[in-house]
C-alpha cells in the first residue's frame, strides 16, 4: 500500500486518527481554499472529525483482520482457525479417567451410570461411560476353588492366555494337594502371575500389575468365587484430578455381583479447555502432525495424546550401538499421566519410520531401571528423574502385534550441595543467592532427556558470581523411586 501504510514487509501499519485527520484537513483546505483548521467546531470541522473517526475505525477493523489470521497474533475463534491450517485443534474439556480394578462375580455386568466415588474428602464421583463386564476371558485376578473330587486330579485345568495348566503326575485326590500342585505349575511358568493358596484354601491367581489382564478358562470341576476386572470409569468434572492409589473404594450405585473396588494403576489426566496461551505452544510443538517418518513427526503425535506433558524424541543412525541405543533405532521420552501407554505406543507406531525399531532406557525391561546416571530434569531444581521402561504390544494397520517401547521419567528427589573456594577477588554480597540463581537457570534450560552435568555449570556460574576460585558440585538422591503400576 501506498504512503507505507497498510500490508508492508515490515507486518502491518495502522493509519492513526491524527494522521486521517491531517490528510483530510489538508485535502479539503486545498480543494475549498481555506484552513479547515479554524474553526474545529464548525460544521465542516465536526463533520471532518466523524469522517476520521470512521475512518480510524476502519483500519482497526483491518490490523484485527491482518492479525487474526496468524496463530502467534490471534485469540479466541480466530485463533482456532489460524491454527487448524497447521492442523493443530484446540484441547477442549476432558474428564479423568481412572482404571478402577473392580471385584465381583464371574459375569457381573456393570451397565452405564454405574458410579463410584473416592474416600478423600473432597469425594470426587467417577461414572462408567461404556458397559462393563467383569469376566475370566479379560481379569487381573480370581479366586477358584474345587468343585468336586472326581478319581484324577488332572481334570483339574486352568488355561491361562492358551496355556493348559494341571496338578503334576502323582498329586493326591483332595482339594488341598489338588489347588496347590495348581498353584505351583501356574507359579513355575513365568508368566507374569503369581499364584498362591489363601486362608479359605482357594487358589488366588494375581497378575500383581493392575493394568495387565489375562484370559483364564477353568475346567469343569472347578469355580470361582472372585474375579477382578480393571474397568475405566471418568470423572464427573471436566478437570485434572489427582488420587493417590487405594482411594477409590466407594460404590455409589451397585450393581448385583459387584463386591468391592479399588484404584492402583496409573491414570490419564484431565483438562478444562486449552487456553489462547497454551494453543500457541502447543500449536508450534504439534506443527509437524501431518507429517511422517521424523523426529519431530513422533513428538507432534505423542503430544496429542490425553495426558501427555511433554515428549522428545532420540534417534541413533549409525550401524552400531550409541549411548545404550542400538542401531538404527528412536527412543521417545514421554512425561504426563497417560494410563498405561497403549495410547502413545499406538502414536509412536504410526508416526514412526517403517523398519526402525524403538528402544527404551538402557534397554531394560519393562519394571526395571537404569543405574542412577541422573537426566530428565524438569523446571523445579532439585527434581530430576529415574528413566522407567515402558514396552507395549501395539496392532498395526494388518492386525498384527508390534513390540513399541518408550520410556517415562520418574521423579526423583534430590539433594545439590556446591562447596566453594574463594579467591582474591572481591566476593559478591549477594554471591550464594547468584550461586543458587545460575543453577535454577540451568535446570530450566534442560529438555525431556537431558543429563544433567554439574561440569557444565561451571563456565555460567564463574561469569555470573565474582570472588569464586573453585566450585565443588555433588548431587546426591537419597532414595531410588519405585513405580506402582
Amino acid at each position: 500500500m501506498p504512503n507505507g501504510y497498510g500490508v508492508t514487509p515490515e507486518g502491518f501499519v495502522k493509519k492513526r486518527l491524527d494522521q486521517i485527520m491531517e490528510e483530510l484537513h489538508d485535502s479539503v483546505s486545498e480543494d475549498l481554499g481555506f484552513n479547515t483548521r479554524n474553526n474545529p467546531e464548525s460544521f465542516l470541522g465536526v463533520l471532518m472529525t466523524n469522517l476520521a473517526d470512521k475512518h480510524a475505525e476502519q483500519w482497526e477493523v483491518e490490523e484485527e483482520n491482518y492479525y487474526a489470521k496468524y496463530p502467534s497474533s490471534a485469540s479466541g475463534q480466530s485463533l482456532d482457525r489460524a491454527a487448524e491450517y497447521g492442523g493443530t485443534v484446540r484441547d477442549d474439556d476432558a474428564r479423568t479417567f481412572y482404571p478402577v480394578t473392580c471385584y465381583g462375580d464371574d459375569g457381573t455386568e456393570l451397565p452405564i451410570g454405574t458410579q463410584v466415588a473416592s474416600d478423600t474428602i473432597p469425594e470426587h464421583k467417577f461414572t462408567l461411560l461404556s458397559p462393563g463386564l467383569i469376566t475370566l476371558s479379560r481379569c487381573n485376578s480370581f479366586i477358584a476353588r474345587a468343585s468336586g473330587l472326581v478319581d484324577d486330579p488332572k481334570s483339574y485345568t486352568i488355561t491361562i492366555n492358551g496355556k493348559v495348566y494341571q496338578p503334576a503326575a502323582g498329586t493326591e485326590n483332595n482339594q488341598a494337594d489338588i489347588l496347590a500342585a495348581l498353584a505351583v505349575d501356574v507359579s513355575a511358568a513365568d508368566i507374569g502371575v503369581v499364584a498362591t493358596i489363601n486362608d479359605d484354601g482357594h487358589l488366588t491367581v494375581d497378575t500383581c500389575g493392575h493394568a495387565n489382564a489375562i484370559s483364564v478358562v477353568l475346567s469343569n470341576t472347578m469355580t470361582t468365587t472372585e474375579v477382578s476386572t480393571t474397568i475405566d470409569f471418568g470423572s464427573e468434572e471436566f478437570r485434572n484430578i489427582v488420587l493417590p492409589h487405594g482411594t477409590i473404594t466407594k460404590i455409589a450405585t451397585s450393581p448385583p455381583g459387584l463386591k468391592r473396588i479399588d484404584n492402583q494403576a496409573g491414570f490419564i489426566a484431565g483438562r478444562v479447555r486449552q487456553k489462547d496461551d497454551a494453543l500457541r505452544a502447543s500449536y508450534a510443538q504439534r506443527i509437524f502432525n501431518r507429517s511422517r517418518t521424523m523426529l519431530e513427526s513422533i513428538e507432534s503425535a505423542v503430544l496429542a495424546v490425553q495426558g501427555v506433558r511433554s515428549c522428545r524424541a532420540y534417534q541413533n543412525e549409525p550401524h552400531v550401538y550409541k549411548e545404550n541405543m542400538p542401531p538404527h533405532s528412536v527412543e521417545v521420552v514421554v512425561d504426563g499421566d497417560f494410563g498405561d501407554g497403549k495410547a502413545v505406543a499406538a502414536a509412536i507406531l504410526t508416526a514412526k519410520s517403517y523398519g526402525i525399531q524403538t528402544c527404551h532406557c538402557c534397554g531394560l525391561e519393562k519394571t526395571e531401571y537404569s543405574e542412577p546416571e541422573f537426566g530428565l530434569a524438569t523446571n523445579a531444581p532439585y527434581l530430576i528423574y529415574a528413566p522407567y521402561a515402558h514396552a507395549v504390544d501395539v496392532p498395526d494397520k494388518n492386525g498384527d502385534l508390534q513390540p513399541v517401547l518408550f520410556t517415562e521419567p520418574i521423579p526423583l528427589r534430590c539433594d545439590i550441595s556446591v562447596g566453594v573456594s574463594f579467591s582474591n577477588e572481591p566476593l559478591a554480597v549477594n554471591a550464594f543467592d547468584l550461586v543458587e540463581k545460575a543453577i535454577r537457570a540451568e535446570f530450566d534450560k534442560l529438555k525431556p532427556g537431558s543429563s544433567v552435568k554439574p561440569q557444565e555449570w561451571h563456565d555460567t556460574l564463574f561469569k555470573t558470581v565474582s570472588g569464586i576460585a573453585y566450585y565443588d558440585i555433588f548431587i546426591t538422591a537419597p532414595e531410588w523411586p519405585e513405580r506402582t503400576e
